[in-house]
């Protein structure tokens, strides 16, 4: 059965709407609040998936198929990529934690604030956390200042 334009499924088989739009759109690397959630820092199931492409992709028909697109240059389009499993077992493009988090923090994106103080607390408290790849990471992508606001208050 047809799931998306490009993509089908067996019947009866549960659709896996990340892996869906993955397959179609194989340059996107599922991120932000969407990224968040795959990590078990949100607890919603994200209402619009988002993705990041490269600045030169035509990202028209991800837009058109409801899907928030942010663009990245190339040198950081690949920064903190990682394959994570969606709740359905299947692996996607993702960005890792660290990355997720610099994301949602920028300042040119309105994220609700009851998404990322929840998620930084989490990240503060959690064994696996690498607060030196956070910070290169917010160098990087020239959030430094807001991640080392966020890390002064939470450690």
């Amino acid at each position: 059965e047809r799931v998306q334009r490009g993509v089908y499924c067996l019947a009866g088989a549960w659709e896996d709407e990340f892996l869906a739009t993955q397959l179609r759109f194989p340059k996107g690397i599922l991120s932000d609040g969407t990224a968040l959630y795959l990590h078990g820092y949100a607890d919603r199931v994200p209402f619009q998936l988002t993705m990041t492409f490269p600045r030169s992709y035509g990202a028209t028909k991800a837009r058109e198929a409801g899907i928030e697109v942010r663009t990245c240059a190339d040198e950081v389009l690949g920064l903190g990529l990682t394959a994570i499993r969606t709740p359905y077992g299947n692996e996607v493009s993702a960005y890792d934690l660290e990355r997720t988090l610099c994301d949602i923090v920028r300042g040119r994106r309105v994220v609700d604030v009851q998404v990322v103080n929840p998620a930084m607390k989490q990240y503060s408290r959690s064994g696996g956390k690498d607060v030196q790849k956070l910070l290169d990471y917010a160098q990087a992508l020239g959030v430094e200042k807001k991640i080392r606001n966020y890390l002064e208050v939470l450690l």
